[in-house]
């Protein structure tokens, strides 16, 4: 946007159309806020779109990846498993140590379990992707996804008529009940496609597509982690209209962390998933070379402009942080989205890394008990890479 002496102004959140279900909920993505506030409307949509059509890919291979890390773990090819991340099963973004992987799913989700990720358009609000993972005894042992165009989608439900993907749109605002009967359809295509589970624990986690491109464009796996504690408490906390993210039902030990507050999340989750440690979250080369020739905007703003203006919060920054007063109107009306941290900010320089290099993912020796004063160099990084191609130094 520029004015008549063709000088840019910033973008508004009153430039966001209305027509947008999740508008008010945006500026919770710490991320989401700044690269829309950095790009503008007309190139952010763009890049919505964009995340629509990668997010099915992006997904399927990182659940292969978590299958396969699983399956070497258990047999042994993988060398200290506890310098190597992989991704969780659930869900299929941030980071998991593969020797906490079978402990963790079994703790939180029981013996025998199928989540079905299902994401939702935040124009349309009709469900746009499905992705089902299960788990036996802790271990990730099958997943199917369901893309944009899949004709499951237009699968009714039996008592109400609805077709899937329209479910959310029909009854809006009410995750917990949309996804009650989102799990009506999903658990007949679970029982028809794996009836040997049948009797399997099934829960949904539906998540608005805005919040998962948040949540992707963030390096750090301590801002990851508590950014799904954030969208979990949308309504509770920040006094949005529903969730932004939210199982169905809820899994017993997820739902008593969460009890615990902003603190006790990330204390706990950070813990079982990593033992505290902090993770650079990568992206797969094919994504990121795909960003870079679609979008290259979209790059630089995500990815290097996001790292390398202020840098990368350590964990006892994300723990200190205070996110914006989303209950008052006037944190609308004069646009206070800022998110406050502390000093100590992980510069790459230090670490010797290049954008690209952190995007291959970076295990740190850094952990919520590493002093905000202490240098953050090269000398800190465990690993690099993620699940069977990592690399120790």
């Amino acid at each position: 946007m520029k004015n008549s002496e063709g000088i840019s102004l910033p973008y508004n959140y009153a430039d966001i159309p209305d027509k947008f279900a999740t508008k008010s909920f945006w500026p919770l993505g710490r991320h989401l806020w700044r690269i829309y506030k950095e790009m503008g409307w007309e190139i952010f949509y763009q890049v919505l779109e964009w995340g629509q059509r990668t997010l099915y890919e992006l997904m399927s291979q990182r659940l292969d990846e978590t299958i396969l890390t699983a399956k070497d773990t258990i047999a042994g090819k993988i060398k200290n498993p506890e310098k190597v991340l992989s991704y969780p099963m659930f869900p299929p973004v941030g980071c998991m140590r593969a020797d906490l992987q079978q402990g963790t799913m079994k703790l939180l989700y029981g013996e025998s379990a199928d989540v079905s990720y299902v994401a939702i358009d935040d124009e349309t609000e009709e469900i746009i992707m499905i992705v089902d993972g299960h788990v036996e005894d802790g271990i990730p042992v099958d997943w199917w996804t369901v893309n944009t165009d899949d004709e499951l989608l237009d699968r009714r439900h039996q008592k109400l008529g609805y077709k899937l993907r329209d479910i959310t749109k029909k009854i809006r605002f009410n995750m917990n009940k949309a996804g009650h009967r989102i799990i009506d359809v999903l658990k007949d295509v679970r029982n028809e496609r794996a009836p040997q589970w049948a009797t399997s624990d099934f829960m949904v986690c539906t998540v608005w597509l805005t919040s998962a491109v948040s949540v992707i464009a963030e390096p750090s796996s301590w801002e990851a982690f508590s950014a799904i504690w954030d969208g979990i408490n949308a309504k509770a906390q920040y006094g949005l209209p529903d969730y932004w993210m939210t199982y169905i039902p809820w899994p017993p030990m997820i739902a008593t962390i969460i009890a615990m507050g902003r603190l006790g999340w990330q204390l706990r989750i950070n813990g079982l998933f990593a033992g505290h440690v902090l993770y650079l979250l990568g992206i797969e080369e094919e994504i990121i070379q795909g960003i870079k020739e679609d979008f290259p905007e979209f790059y630089e703003c995500a990815y290097v402009s996001g790292t390398t203006q202020q840098g990368i919060p350590r964990p006892m920054q994300t723990i200190n942080s205070v996110p914006p007063d989303l209950k008052s109107k006037a944190t609308y009306k004069n646009e206070k989205f800022d998110w406050k941290y502390p000093e100590g900010w992980i510069q790459l320089e230090d670490l010797g890394l290049t954008i690209e290099e952190m995007l291959e993912g970076i295990y740190l020796d850094v952990t919520h008990e590493t002093p905000l004063d202490e240098k953050i160099d090269a000398s800190k990084i465990v690993s690099r890479g993620i699940g069977r191609n990592t690399k120790f130094e």
